[in-house]
């Protein structure tokens, strides 16, 4: 059973402005842009897990805390008892589906670096037999 992360950007704001803290002010504390705070905030993407640790660490919050806040906006349903999942795990198994996709991004990129890995070892080749002649023209 998944946690429901609809209403998380509502969390993380309800967070930030519970710290008296401004989209700025969160940025500077944590090293974030202003745009993806932004976009967390308004539901339009989800932070990485490491992002959203450093979120929660500027705006002194911790996962109970965003847990509390989740539950706050409406988007943790209780679930039956002994099947409640932590915020962690939620964001952890989204790092794992993201992570899934990785395999096929590293072949669409050996696909388009093949061409230039293919020019590369040719002007290997190249440097290489410049190099064979100068050793034997220096014998």
């Amino acid at each position: 059973m998944a946690i429901e992360l609809d209403h998380l950007g509502e969390a993380l704001r309800a967070l930030r402005q519970a710290a008296k803290l401004t989209q700025v002010a969160v940025r500077k504390a944590s090293g974030l842009s202003a745009a993806q705070i932004s976009k967390w905030e308004n539901g339009h993407q989800t932070p990485s897990l490491p992002h959203l640790a450093r979120f929660l660490n500027a705006v002194g919050a911790d996962l109970r805390a965003l847990q509390d806040a989740l539950d706050d906006a409406g988007a943790a349903s209780r679930p039956p008892a002994g099947t409640e999942i932590s915020v962690l795990e939620a964001f952890r198994d989204y790092e794992y589906r993201r992570l899934e996709l990785m395999p096929e991004l590293r072949e669409i990129v050996r696909e388009l670096m093949q061409p230039a890995s293919e020019e590369l070892e040719e002007l290997r080749q190249r440097l290489d037999e410049m190099d064979r002649r100068q050793d034997g023209d220096d014998d």
